[in-house]
């Protein structure tokens, strides 16, 4: 596990919004805890919002409701589409 960077994007009492660059296998939700133990507050994450994830930037995604049974094939990222 590595945390490559932790930036404050909002902190208004008792909520602390954070964004974290950290590497595969990292448990973003113990961070929310650790954080809380060591400000002696007790602390957890109300949300989770995934950004990236090696080549799969959240930019690029393609939302649920855009994809149907006539156009789902355009939205695979493989070389091959089982038949």
């Amino acid at each position: 596990m590595h945390i490559y960077n932790i930036k404050i994007l909002k902190y208004e009492w008792p909520l602390l919004k954070l964004e974290i660059k950290c590497s595969k296998g990292t448990y973003v939700r113990s961070i929310g805890r650790d954080i809380g133990v060591e400000l002696s507050t007790g602390g957890f994450l109300t949300k989770l919002k995934r950004l990236a994830i090696g080549e799969f930037k959240i930019e690029n995604s393609v939302k649920l409701s855009d994809i149907n049974s006539s156009n789902w094939k355009h939205y695979l990222n493989c070389t091959e589409v089982l038949q």
